[in-house]
């Protein structure tokens, strides 16, 4: 996740009479750390926010207050590792397969095979895919099953799908690659008969859709870590945009431009756009929806 919290998230209420308020400094002071580590912006008035998906970490470590668990973050031993904890609840989502699928129809129908046009005669044919605040998986998985069923227009071609995100533990459970029936509620029939088997309330997906996918932990504004990233045909970074300050989006895509290999396409979410982070890419109308593409 890189860094990724969205509009759909679960977060466990907590109730009125059990949830710890915090105070204006604690929330100053743990907004400025979430920053800092993850660029995910925590405006002003989202105290509910941190009050919600920190309550068990309190707990956990025995703060009375935020103001203790301020202090421990800082001066504590354990507080390196419980600031890695704190930004894990920040960034926890809720996502599902085939999430707007209009890009994944793009990515069948358009994008690849115009790249696998570009490839075929080169002496190292590869596409290279990038999810790049992958959660827990639906996303880079989606893909694989999509190049999955493209196969047959892409002889010849080898495919790579990178998937990253800065929450340790949701990629370990994207790892496991065992979903609940939320996460899909919108795949297809047929491929969800054809990849997925069904075990008691839960669904666990096909082995080979899952090898062609190699998860790795990594920061969206830690632009010395995303030079392991580079070399890219895609990226998909969609819907994360919209969590970052302006001057963090700015870097973002910055580091996603430089990602990318000319011609590589970016895919972002449909409730975000280009035009006032960056004039670097141009935008592509294509048959199934915006994508921006860099020269």
């Amino acid at each position: 996740m890189s860094p990724s919290v969205k509009k759909d998230v679960k977060s466990r209420p907590v109730p009125m009479l059990e949830r710890i308020r915090i105070d204006k400094k604690s929330f100053r002071n743990l907004r400025q750390i979430i920053y800092e580590r993850s660029g995910i912006s925590v405006t002003e008035g989202k105290e509910y926010l941190l009050e919600n998906r920190l309550a068990d970490r309190l707990k956990v470590n025995h703060c009375k207050s935020f103001e203790e668990y301020d202090y421990f973050l800082r001066y504590e031993p354990g507080g390196e590792a419980e600031i890695v904890r704190m930004v894990e609840c920040i960034t926890t989502n809720e996502t599902y397969f085939f999430r707007e699928e209009s890009h994944f129809t793009m990515l069948r129908e358009e994008i690849l095979p115009q790249l696998a046009e570009q490839k075929r005669f080169r002496v190292n044919p590869l596409i290279r895919i990038w999810s790049a605040a992958s959660s827990t998986g639906e996303e880079p998985y989606t893909i694989s099953i999509v190049v999955e069923e493209a196969k047959r227009n892409l002889s010849g071609v080898r495919v790579e799908i990178l998937a990253s995100d800065i929450n340790d533990a949701v990629i370990r459970s994207a790892r496991r690659g065992i979903y609940e029936e939320n996460s899909v509620r919108h795949i297809p029939p047929d491929i969800r008969t054809r990849y997925f088997s069904k075990e008691g309330a839960r669904y666990r997906l096909d082995e080979k859709i899952k090898s062609q996918v190699r998860f790795v932990h990594l920061n969206l504004v830690d632009k010395n870590r995303l030079r392991s990233a580079s070399g890219m045909d895609i990226i998909f970074c969609k819907n994360v945009l919209i969590y970052f300050d302006p001057v963090m989006k700015k870097k973002v895509v910055e580091s996603l431009y430089d990602s990318l290999l000319p011609g590589g396409y970016l895919l972002i979410g449909r409730s975000e756009a280009l035009h006032d982070i960056s004039r670097a890419f141009r935008p592509m109308k294509m048959k199934n929806g915006l994508v921006y593409r860099k020269e």
